[in-house]
């Protein structure tokens, strides 16, 4: 792929990313204002959740697409993207947490939104520590992990009803479209980092 179709590529994504942030704040405004009993579990936390992931979501690939050129240039507003983006992801994944204990889809679903809001919370800290001691190349490596996993919230939105019009029941549904989308987010992820290794060596 040339530079001017990756960069396309890229805002593109990064375009597809702020629409669907824009979903998941309406659906946050909608639960804080509803009158009457939302259909969610523990709505203060599911609010905490939408907001949090959308911001995450504009935050991280947006700080994807401009490193590395643009923001070593910029400094500043790359300690900032990261700041927005790591306390994003920190609430999002800790009201996951809560709002998996309450979400009603049987233990094999509540230990499936668990286990993403962990690995997210995991590999957001990474990123975090690494960068602290200096390690840059790892910072970069959790970073690219951990905005993938803000991802989960796009696909698990189209793999969940596609399971659910193929017949699958609500217990099985939702932990294996939660499953199906760590496991796609964090292979694209691993392909990514693979590329970058590449293109690293050839220059």
């Amino acid at each position: 792929m040339s530079g001017r179709a990756r960069t396309t590529a890229t805002w593109l994504g990064v375009g597809a990313c702020a629409v669907y942030a824009a979903f998941a704040f309406d659906v946050g405004v909608d639960v804080l204002l509803s009158a009457d009993a939302p259909a969610r579990s523990a709505p203060p936390l599911f609010v905490l959740h939408a907001f949090g992931g959308g911001i995450a979501l504009v935050a991280g690939p947006l700080q994807l697409a401009l490193a590395p050129r643009v923001l070593a240039r910029a400094p500043r507003l790359h300690r900032v993207l990261g700041r927005v983006y790591v306390g994003a992801a920190c609430v999002t994944a800790v009201a996951g947490l809560g709002t998996a204990v309450a979400f009603d889809v049987g233990l094999a679903g509540t230990l499936a939104f668990a286990a993403w809001a962990l690995l997210w919370l995991g590999t957001t800290s990474a990123a975090l520590v690494a960068v602290r001691r200096g390690r840059i190349t790892r910072h970069r490596a959790w970073m690219v992990r951990s905005v993938a996993l803000s991802l989960v919230f796009a696909v698990f939105s189209v793999v969940q009803p596609a399971l659910l019009d193929a017949g699958l029941g609500r217990a099985a549904a939702y932990p294996l479209a939660v499953l199906c989308s760590v496991a796609l987010v964090l292979a694209c992820s691993r392909i990514g980092l693979r590329g970058r290794a590449v293109a690293a060596a050839w220059q």
